[in-house]
């Protein structure tokens, strides 16, 4: 089944949460154009990635530009563990070790 992509831009994603990677930050960039699509656009600093909000929901997210740019168009689409389980997997592990860092293990 087809995933409804929203199209949106940089600035909604932060204030959704969608701020974090899952594993590091172009580790999924195949997978996650390959749950979006191909976008129309020729910016030399678009970007994809599989990311997660700040209630541990995962996206599919693309990007014309850096999150940090406010206003470039972006666009996500909510994914389940099953759409790419490397990056579920990856983002526990992600935690675990963001845990054991902080000394809480």
């Amino acid at each position: 089944m087809k995933k409804n992509v929203i199209r949106t831009t940089t600035a909604e994603l932060l204030n959704m949460g969608i701020d974090k990677f899952a594993g590091y930050d172009s580790e999924f960039v195949t997978e996650a154009y390959e749950i979006i699509g191909e976008i129309d656009n020729d910016s030399p600093e678009q970007w994809a990635s599989i990311m997660m909000d700040d209630d541990g929901k995962f996206y599919a997210v693309w990007a014309e530009g850096a999150l940090t740019c406010q206003y470039c168009d972006a666009a996500y689409v909510e994914i389940q563990e099953s759409d790419c389980p490397a990056a579920f997997q990856a983002a526990k592990d992600k935690i675990i070790q963001e845990k054991h860092d902080r000394g809480e293990f």
